[in-house]
């Protein structure tokens, strides 16, 4: 069976939709369209919709990909009639950015991120090169969850800040995917400990082949 790979963006007031509603946004856009979905069998039939990389929950997305799995090979007429389709009933803030069938294994190694800070560039400068910030992530060890302590600065060096006003926009590439993966989130834990408020964050995953 096929698969075809959307690739959404979720923007504004969406940003804040859960992992788990953002799937449920998704099921019940696929049912008001023609897609020839596969479903899983049993007693509660669902169609089969997966999303790789699960998005940090007040992060935008600016393309994010999605998995459904069809019955059958399509025509690109027909992909090119369901994004006109999800993107009619999608809700307000998302929307699909793309579509192809039968890709490649996703290969992803870093996100773009943008991240508006409400502190001058001087203060989130002297911040990075202080080594001072970091923050806590779950991790695994000998089967059972502990927390881990992600140094930060190493990964914002090469950071770009740009002034707007009081604020600071920092732009920055993260690793992701693999066995290394540094999620906004840490970012905006990180600064938020250091007392400095992040009102927006973004990613944009990076494909291997994009390169």
């Amino acid at each position: 069976m096929p698969d075809l790979r959307l690739w959404f963006s979720k923007t504004g007031l969406a940003r804040f939709t859960s992992h788990l509603d953002t799937a449920r946004v998704f099921a019940r856009a696929v049912r008001m369209t023609d897609i020839d979905v596969w479903y899983t069998q049993g007693f509660n039939p669902h169609p089969q919709i997966a999303f790789d990389f699960p998005l940090p929950l007040g992060v935008e997305a600016l393309r994010e990909p999605v998995t459904i799995r069809l019955n059958e090979v399509p025509d690109p007429a027909d992909v090119d009639r369901w994004v006109v389709q999800l993107n009619s009933v999608l809700p307000g803030g998302f929307a699909v950015v793309g579509a192809e069938i039968d890709p490649a294994k996703l290969e992803v190694d870093s996100s773009e991120c943008e991240f508006v800070l409400e502190a001058p560039v001087e203060q989130v400068k002297a911040l990075i090169e202080a080594g001072s910030l970091r923050a806590e992530k779950s991790a695994k060890s000998h089967g059972k969850k502990v927390m881990k302590t992600v140094e930060l600065d190493e990964y914002l060096k090469d950071a770009r800040l740009i002034p707007e006003g009081g604020r600071t926009r920092l732009s920055v590439v993260l690793p992701s995917g693999g066995g290394l993966n540094v999620s906004p989130a840490l970012v905006v834990d990180a600064f938020a400990a250091a007392g400095i408020d992040v009102p927006f964050a973004s990613r944009k995953l990076v494909i291997s082949e994009d390169r």
